[in-house]
């Protein structure tokens, strides 16, 4: 890992939660000096010292570059798998498949962890959202997933933080629920920001372009009903590089007909 990414990461992690360099050291055997040079890429830590810092701040090393549940053997993942298959493009049957699979993973034991939880209640949300469930009700869920990974926080003022677990996709959600309230104002500048937190990932990040296209599409569409079509076709582009890159062109058909409409 390089200096520059894993620098980044403690140091996210650090500001997310409010810390001074000083909290994260107290029970570790390193001067400041040293994570003021890991945090500014003048030093590349090596792999236990980068585990212990992230370890001092609760946050797992391993979650930050694949998206996997905690402490779960293979059989989970292949849950996983289905579930997010059937989420990506839902129907109503589709969505009771993926209520059952979340009960089975939620009834095995060891399943109780925040990143394991934050999983359920994103998928849960999904469903929610597909289904028209009443926006308070969403809303909650949603804020009551966010809460598990991030600090005191406001969808109205997070300023981009990176965004890493489950959070840009319970945002994005969050974001759908406020336009079907007919509250643009709000949707829209948040879609800009999950963008800069999605963008904020490290270059390898196996799920950045992934999570980028869908939303990139879904505040095209966003801008086009509010007749915003310079912003839109800028959000188009960059919605179809992401969909090529990663998404095998997944998006490319629907981006490709907004554009030509821009």
């Amino acid at each position: 890992m390089s200096s520059v990414i894993s620098g980044n990461l403690v140091k996210e992690a650090r500001i997310r939660k409010k810390w001074q360099q000083q909290h994260v050291l107290y029970n570790l055997p390193y001067e400041d000096a040293r994570l003021s040079r890991v945090e500014n890429a003048h030093l590349a830590p090596r792999s236990d010292t980068f585990r212990s810092f992230m370890d001092a701040m609760y946050m797992p090393v391993e979650p930050l570059f694949c998206p996997y549940l905690e402490n779960q053997t293979m059989d989970v993942f292949t849950i996983r798998a289905k579930i997010l298959i059937l989420l990506d493009d839902p129907t109503e049957e589709g969505c009771g498949e993926v209520e059952m699979s979340l009960r089975e993973l939620e009834n095995r034991g060891g399943f109780e962890g925040g990143i394991n939880r934050q999983f359920i209640l994103s998928c849960q949300a999904q469903v929610n959202e597909f289904r028209r469930t009443n926006p308070d009700e969403l809303v909650a869920i949603i804020k009551e997933g966010i809460a598990l990974t991030y600090e005191e926080f406001d969808e109205s003022d997070f300023d981009g933080d990176m965004l890493i677990f489950e959070e840009s996709n319970l945002l994005h959600t969050l974001a759908n629920t406020y336009q079907r309230q007919g509250k643009s104002s709000t949707a829209i500048p948040l879609l800009y920001r999950i963008h800069e937190g999605i963008s904020r990932l490290p270059e390898d990040d196996r799920e950045k372009e992934k999570k980028l296209a869908p939303l990139l599409l879904t505040l095209t569409n966003f801008l086009i009903q509010e007749k915003k079509y310079s912003k839109a076709l800028e959000s188009c582009l960059k919605g179809n590089t992401a969909s090529i890159k990663r998404n095998k062109g997944k998006y490319t058909p629907e981006l490709m007909k907004i554009m030509n409409g821009c």
